[in-house]
């Protein structure tokens, strides 16, 4: 993850092709690993970009991804908890954007009940992206007629 205001830019070594650059990056203090755990958090980037409802999540996941990565940060999230928290982000990132306000609160709790109960301390082994499509199921499933007219919620 690259340090940079206001979200941070994900860069797969994979990209750069050369170890000197990868080096030269991370002694530059300018990037932090990713820790193995959260791999498919990094890798679920890209996907979130190519789902239009989903588009609007990008931001605060790469946020708090980077607190992730950056252990030395006050805000500094375990990455244990990582799933779990960037699951919630999404949720509520989503009900604000496409549901009325009324549900929102209700919603939360029904995808955080969800979430404990299916997968507890297992959500780390999900894969973000099954995840969060198993939230959207949830949240259209119970709350549909709440959606804003206008929206364009596809999956």
């Amino acid at each position: 993850m690259l340090k940079s205001f206001p979200t941070p830019i994900l860069i797969k070594t994979s990209d750069l092709g050369n170890n000197n650059a990868v080096q030269g990056l991370l002694c530059s203090d300018q990037i932090l690993p990713v820790p193995p755990i959260v791999n498919d958090i990094a890798e679920a980037m890209s996907w979130l970009l190519e789902v239009d409802f989903l588009q609007c999540v990008y931001r605060p996941v790469a946020k708090n991804l980077f607190l992730v990565c950056d252990w030395l940060s006050p805000g500094h999230i375990s990455p244990y908890d990582a799933h779990f928290r960037i699951s919630l982000v999404v949720t509520n990132s989503i009900l604000n954007q496409s549901f009325r306000p009324e549900i929102i609160a209700d919603a939360m709790d029904l995808v955080e009940l969800y979430l404990s109960e299916c997968w507890g301390d297992r959500i780390t082994f999900a894969g973000l992206r099954n995840i969060l499509i198993e939230i959207v199921g949830i949240i259209y499933n119970n709350y549909c007629v709440y959606i804003y007219c206008n929206n364009n919620f596809n999956f």
